[in-house]
């Protein structure tokens, strides 16, 4: 049976939903939402202290392994692996079948400013430019990848370990743009900082058309 707890002493009723089948390993925290609920779908797997923040959706079957930590408001599909000690920034979207190697981080902004002058003033700009990371369905993400603001992970791509998928530019927002969001679905990424596309496969993401075989063309 689904359970709901809420916050009736609210204005607006602070839930947090947690469906049949899940299992909640020791020392992991839920936050209650700010406004409508905290998610946690059928048959998820939460591992010993993870991290769920407020108005978190966590979708049906996936597994969250140790010391990862979600901020609030990020999406994350079904059927998804996630590796331990995993840091995922607030307002995040995941697709299904979305593999996450250990101790990779997704940011939503720079955290600090660009600007010296105005990164002495770091308080007086919180919450500004803050820009999210959109990670599509069936993309397998490697151990300890960099993905920074601003980012979008085509169906079916495949991020080398330790890979940094970020933005090029410092001085004209104008000229920022990134490695990883231009690419078409199915691409492979390489190591690096920041990632370059190695080749792109011809099989259609999640399609299984290609029958284990990876048959790849020079990338854009």
């Amino acid at each position: 049976m689904t359970k709901t707890y809420e916050n009736l002493n609210s204005s607006a009723i602070n839930s947090v939903i947690i469906e049949d089948n899940v299992d909640i390993g020791s020392s992991s925290t839920i936050d209650r939402a700010t406004l409508g609920a905290t998610i946690i779908r059928s048959g998820v797997k939460l591992d010993n202290q993870v991290q769920i923040a407020h108005n978190v959706e966590i979708g049906k079957n996936t597994a969250i392994a140790a010391q990862t930590g979600i901020a609030g408001s990020t999406k994350v599909g079904e059927n998804c692996m996630i590796g331990g000690q995993v840091g995922f920034a607030g307002h995040l979207i995941i697709g299904n079948n979305v593999k996450i190697g250990s101790g990779t981080i997704l940011h939503d902004s720079d955290h600090h400013e660009l600007d010296p002058e105005r990164r002495r003033y770091d308080s007086e700009h919180v919450g500004e430019n803050l820009t999210g990371v959109i990670v599509e369905d069936d993309v397998f993400i490697g151990a300890n990848c960099t993905i920074l603001k601003n980012v979008r992970i085509g169906e079916g791509s495949i991020i080398a370990a330790a890979a940094a998928a970020s933005l090029i530019g410092i001085k004209s927002p104008d000229t920022l743009f990134s490695i990883i969001s231009t690419a078409p679905p199915c691409c492979v990424a390489t190591t690096g900082r920041p990632a370059a596309i190695a080749s792109v496969t011809t099989a259609g993401a999640g399609s299984g058309s290609n029958d284990g075989k990876i048959n790849t063309s020079s990338a854009p």
